[in-house]
C-alpha cells in the first residue's frame, strides 16, 4: 500500500505568471487551504500534503515556477517539465502522477472528469527523468473552453518498496 501523498501542486487556468523567484517553503496550512477550496481533499485525496513539490516549467522565452493556484496557459504547460524536486529518502522509490481532476468539467463525479497526464513508478529519490517504470507519458493540457479554466494535480507517493511489473498497459484517451 503506498503512502499518504508526500507532495501536490496545484496549477490552474489560462493566464501566464512569470515568477522571478521561487520559495520553496510553504506553511501545512496554506497547503491545506489551496486543497480544501479546489475541494481536492476530500474528493480526490483525503487529507493535504505536508509537504510540497516543486515544478518547473520552461517556455522559449520563460521559466514558470509552480506555486499552489499559478495561472499559466494551457500552451505553456503543453511540454513535459523542466524539473520537478522534491525531498527524497535515500534508496525510496516513489510513483509520480500528473492529474486534470476537472478535465471533463465540473458538473460530473470525480471518478468521470479525472484525466491521466502522466505516471511513472519505481523513481529512485528524486530523479524522475532518468529512472522508473512509466505507465502513461505526458500529455498537455487539453482544455475544452465550455468546462472552463482546467487545473492539474501532481501527486508523489513515497512506494514501500520496488513494485515488479511484468507487463504494461496503454493509457487510451
Amino acid at each position: 500500500m503506498m503512502s499518504s501523498p508526500w507532495a501536490v501542486v496545484l496549477v490552474a487556468g489560462y493566464f501566464a505568471l512569470t515568477v522571478s523567484g521561487f520559495i520553496k517553503e510553504f506553511p501545512e496550512s496554506e497547503i491545506e487551504a489551496a486543497f480544501k477550496k479546489h475541494k481536492i481533499v476530500p474528493d480526490l485525496i483525503q487529507e493535504a500534503p505536508k509537504k510540497f513539490l516543486y515544478v518547473k516549467y520552461r517556455s522559449p522565452k520563460s521559466v514558470y515556477y509552480v506555486r499552489l493556484g499559478t495561472d499559466l496557459h494551457p500552451l505553456q504547460v503543453d511540454e513535459e517539465p523542466e524539473d520537478i524536486e522534491w525531498e527524497s529518502e535515500p534508496g525510496a522509490y516513489y510513483t509520480l502522477l500528473h492529474l486534470g481532476p476537472n478535465a471533463n468539467g465540473y458538473q460530473k463525479e470525480w471518478n468521470e472528469a479525472n484525466f491521466l497526464h502522466y505516471a511513472k513508478v519505481n523513481i529512485l529519490g528524486n530523479d524522475w527523468k532518468h529512472s522508473g517504470h512509466l505507465l502513461a507519458e505526458y500529455v498537455g493540457s487539453r482544455p475544452f473552453p465550455e468546462f472552463g479554466a482546467p487545473y492539474y494535480v501532481y501527486l508523489l507517493y513515497k512506494q514501500p518498496k520496488l513494485i515488479d511489473f511484468k507487463e504494461t498497459h496503454d493509457v487510451d484517451d
